[in-house]
């Protein structure tokens, strides 16, 4: 994540990252991985980047008690297209930024989560590589775009912090109730054998509610599409171009609302039933070409320690 190109991940639903009824998760025996020397090179480059980057961080932490706020559009799309209104939904953008590490129970990316001592870590059946915390969502938080598992009141989302596959990341979601976490040992990652580029920084979460609308792809099922069209942009550059980049789907992480490519819904490779649009975790939250739109008005500039706290 750290490198030049920008890239972002989409994770499905509850059904998405925990599979359905007919998909169990075999146990995973231990045993002892190793590095190939080209892995290792490559985590040993990854260091090198990750300690800059941390080291870049200082200059830019904040309290956990701070905001973000996402400047307006430059134009009220759907007052020119009223249709546009019944396809808003609200997102909530996760604002990652880094400063001191929250309780491993707290609403947080990357970092220690409320994992017990004696439960096997998570980990790739394939590889037997350790899985990577990325993001934990605390029942108490505001999260109303997500239906938690009956009972439950905090969702972990780990990832195998190796290259997609197929356009795939190896991932899965945990349950946990904080009640039956009270006095219990916590365990703390091991990320040994992680790529760093796709392990993410201990970041507090700064999450704010953001109306936003469907992609251009997913407006091709409507009449919206070849009227926005014939539609002149504030600036110079074509009418699909900007709604995308400036009046679409949310950039940077955040759960629920529009995904950024909501045409390619995976479906469970098991059941085949449609899988919902969870969260997305991004590299970046903006970047220079459009930081107009979804640079938080709190951030003064594109720097890294910012846009890309997480790393």
């Amino acid at each position: 994540m750290l490198h030049t190109r920008r890239r972002f991940m989409v994770l499905g639903g509850a059904a998405a990252l925990v599979g359905c009824s007919k998909e169990q998760l075999a146990p995973v025996t231990p045993m002892t991985v190793t590095l190939t020397d080209e892995e290792q090179a490559r985590v040993m480059r990854e260091l090198e980047v990750r300690q800059k980057h941390l080291a870049e961080l200082a200059a830019y932490r904040i309290g956990t008690g701070e905001s973000r706020k996402t400047p307006a559009p430059a134009v009220t799309i759907t007052e020119q297209f009223p249709d546009l209104k019944s396809r808003s939904r609200m997102t909530q953008r996760l604002h990652p930024r880094y400063g001191e590490e929250p309780p491993a129970d707290a609403s947080k990316m990357g970092g220690r989560f409320l994992y017990p001592a004696d439960e096997p870590w998570p980990t790739d059946e394939a590889t037997r590589i350790p899985l990577v915390t990325v993001v934990q969502l605390a029942g108490d938080d505001v999260w109303p775009r997500i239906t938690f598992k009956p009972g439950y009141d905090v969702l972990q989302l780990f990832w195998l912090p190796r290259d997609p596959v197929g356009g795939e990341l190896t991932a899965q979601v945990h349950w946990r109730r904080r009640s039956e976490m009270l006095g219990r040992p916590l365990q703390t990652p091991n990320t040994d054998l992680a790529f760093p580029s796709l392990t993410p920084v201990p970041c507090a979460l700064h999450p704010e509610w953001v109306l936003e609308l469907p992609d251009w792809a997913t407006l091709q099922r409507t009449e919206l599409r070849g009227k926005l069209a014939e539609w002149k942009p504030p600036v110079d550059i074509p009418p699909q171009e900007y709604y995308d980049r400036f009046l679409a789907a949310s950039h940077g992480s955040k759960a629920g609302g529009w995904p950024r490519e909501s045409l390619n819904t995976p479906g469970c490779k098991k059941c085949k039933w449609s899988m919902d649009y969870l969260l997305t975790v991004d590299s970046t939250e903006w970047s220079p070409d459009d930081a107009s739109r979804w640079r938080p008005v709190q951030d003064p500039d594109d720097a890294l320690g910012r846009r890309a706290a997480a790393g």
